[in-house]
């Protein structure tokens, strides 16, 4: 069974900065201004994006990108998720997105997602950025999860969240599609920190 989308006023419950960086990007909070570098971004990665994630089956014109951006930062203002985008330090391109959010059937524990352009393939960004985001809030979570969930057919996301630390903890069978195919979905669960105590 399916829960629906936890809803909540509530503010986040743990902080987060306004802004980050890697060696070789910088990530900083969405806003409206950011939906310009999000449409072309997207527009370039939609063939890609769609194959294995639901929400840019219809992503690639203007429209979409305007409501997917307007969106996001409804669900940031009421405390559903914490969106990034990922930029090079060198040409201030944007390379994708990054966000925590709820998790959709386990409203108590958090996500971590993201997404990358296509022409950034091989280029390891989202773990860098995974990898410098994750000690921030890891251990604000407690006794919460951080969790991270992708297709089966993933395969990059599956080793990006390997190389993070997560350990797959199950299998949601025959989950439907936007398409109304069915599939499967893995779930991973971030191992403990050695440095967090229970």
């Amino acid at each position: 069974m399916k829960l629906s989308y936890h809803r909540t006023n509530a503010p986040i419950p743990f902080t987060v900065p306004a802004v980050f960086t890697t060696p070789r990007l910088i990530a900083s909070r969405l806003t409206l201004l950011d939906t310009a570098d999000i449409h072309t971004a997207l527009a370039e990665s939609t063939a890609e994006l769609s194959a294995t994630c639901d929400w840019a089956i219809k992503s690639g014109s203007e429209k979409f990108s305007r409501r997917f951006v307007a969106s996001l930062l409804t669900q940031n203002k009421y405390g559903q998720r914490v969106d990034y985008v990922l930029r090079e330090i060198i040409g201030h391109s944007a390379v994708g997105m990054m966000a925590l959010y709820r998790n959709r059937d386990r409203p108590t524990d958090w996500e971590l997602g993201f997404w990358r352009r296509s022409s950034c393939r091989g280029k390891n960004f989202m773990a860098e950025a995974a990898n410098a985001l994750i000690p921030l809030v890891q251990p604000q979570l407690r006794p919460a999860q951080l969790l991270l969930t992708c297709d089966e057919k993933s395969a990059h996301v599956i080793r990006i969240a390997q190389t993070l630390g997560f350990a797959q903890i199950g299998i949601i069978h025959n989950d439907m599609d936007a398409r109304g195919q069915l599939r499967q979905v893995l779930v991973f669960a971030l191992k403990p920190s050695p440095n967090v105590s229970p």
